[in-house]
């Protein structure tokens, strides 16, 4: 659903056409904002208490103007991590 939505929250946002209070509310309600479970010995928290969410990598590659496919390798390489 995050890599669906991704492309057109990026649009939007570039046109100015949503704001990013309105783009926050998309993530919140689209992906996933909790960081657990996940196999900490392959997806261990870095600067933190627990591994980034989507929720969090989908604000990153919003802010930082992430290609579709970079996001899209992000979000397989996070799920891949989750497994045991």
């Amino acid at each position: 659903m995050s890599a669906a939505l991704y492309p057109a929250l990026k649009a939007m946002l570039a046109d100015g056409r949503l704001s990013s209070a309105e783009a926050a509310c998309a993530i919140a309600s689209c992906a996933e904002g909790y960081s657990f479970p996940t196999n900490l010995d392959r997806d261990p928290p870095v600067g933190g208490l627990a591994p980034k969410t989507q929720a969090q990598l989908m604000h990153e590659a919003l802010s930082g103007g992430w290609e579709e496919a970079a996001f899209a390798a992000v979000l397989a390489a996070q799920s891949e991590k989750k497994l045991s």
